[in-house]
């Protein structure tokens, strides 16, 4: 084999759909834990959140998982030894694989450059150890691996604020559905001009208490120029909230002055005769 082999383990889908959370994974080439070189990823939080935490260099941080270009998760490392068996231990309720999607364990081919599998265990309610892949929960922490199961009748896609990447088999989240949303307000969008500086930044308005000064709006717009991709201040400034929530939106940021203590209460289009 190659001196250097990278060997990596990858989940299609988590609960929370955004996030995978593993507190610890463990290559062993047979019955002998083999550390790696150096840890891979797909992506993750940052700030502390790297693939090297779950590798064997922890800081009391899992591995805060995010997606890869191709919208999966996966973490591993590059090795210098015939990896056989990786053990996953999982931290989350909620950024964790969900059934019935697979966790595969792979490694890179010879040619460097396509990943080929080595085996996959399907998340059972339970630990579970299939084809070399096992799957841990973390007593510690009292975290479960819950089965999942479809609830309710599938929503077509004419019901969904969104189409869906993957078929669904069941209900889902009640902020998903249209008919939960708030109706389109009948005029734009527009700040209390009393109350707030504001510049609607191609979508995502900024709206930030007189208390904060003018200065303040045009730093904050700035940040969100630089940091913020067009399409998803734009994305923003179609969103519609729940039915429960107070405002119907769009979405917004709203600055306010922790100098003069101000707070939620105080936002203007926030209060009715409960603030």
């Amino acid at each position: 084999m190659p001196s250097k082999v990278s060997y990596r383990v990858r989940c299609s889908s988590t609960c929370s759909g955004w996030a995978w959370d593993v507190s610890n994974v463990q290559f062993f080439s047979d019955t002998v834990q083999v550390h790696p070189l150096s840890a891979i990823d797909s992506a993750n939080a940052g700030g502390g959140w790297g693939p090297q935490n779950a590798l064997g260099e922890s800081n009391n941080l899992p591995w805060g998982g995010r997606v890869d270009g191709n919208g999966e998760f996966w973490i591993g490392g590059i090795f210098d030894a015939n990896i056989t068996s990786v053990k996953v231990l999982e931290t989350s309720r909620v950024h964790r694989a969900s059934d019935p999607y697979a966790i595969i364990f792979e490694k890179k081919g010879e040619d460097g450059k396509k990943w080929e599998t080595v085996s996959s265990v399907t998340v059972k309610p339970k630990n579970a150890e299939i084809n070399g892949v096992e799957l841990q929960t973390n007593k510690d922490k009292d975290t479960k691996v819950e089965k999942w199961e479809p609830i309710g009748p599938t929503p077509t896609d004419e019901e969904l604020t969104t189409k869906p990447s993957k078929p669904l088999s069941g209900k889902v989240h009640g902020v998903c559905y249209k008919s939960n949303l708030h109706c389109p307000p009948p005029n734009t969008f527009a700040p209390d001009e009393a109350f707030y500086y504001s510049e609607n930044c191609e979508g995502l308005w900024v709206c930030c208490s007189k208390a904060c000064g003018q200065e303040t709006l045009e730093r904050v717009c700035k940040f969100v120029r630089a940091v913020v991709p067009p399409e998803q201040r734009a994305m923003w400034g179609r969103f519609r909230s729940p039915k429960w929530a107070k405002d119907p939106g769009p979405m917004r940021l709203v600055v306010l002055d922790n100098r003069t203590n101000e707070r939620a209460g105080v936002i203007p289009e926030l209060q009715d005769e409960s603030t």
